[in-house]
């Protein structure tokens, strides 16, 4: 008896290239600094407020996206 496994690789094939594409997040490749300002989440990408790129959020992930 043959079992057919296609449909379990391209789950896993998608599954693959779903990792890939995280990997490949600015804000992994980056890595900003995540720190509270005042209730919110800052990502900062740079020295300072002034001179860098920042993004601010109610959670780590709405303030890096």
């Amino acid at each position: 008896m043959m079992t057919d496994f296609s449909h379990l690789e391209a789950q896993m094939q998608a599954a693959g290239w779903e990792v890939a594409g995280e990997w490949m997040r600015p804000s992994v490749l980056f890595r900003p600094r995540l720190f509270l300002d005042g209730n919110k989440f800052c990502a900062l990408y740079g020295d300072d407020l002034m001179a860098g790129c920042a993004g601010f959020g109610d959670t780590p992930g709405a303030a890096m996206e």
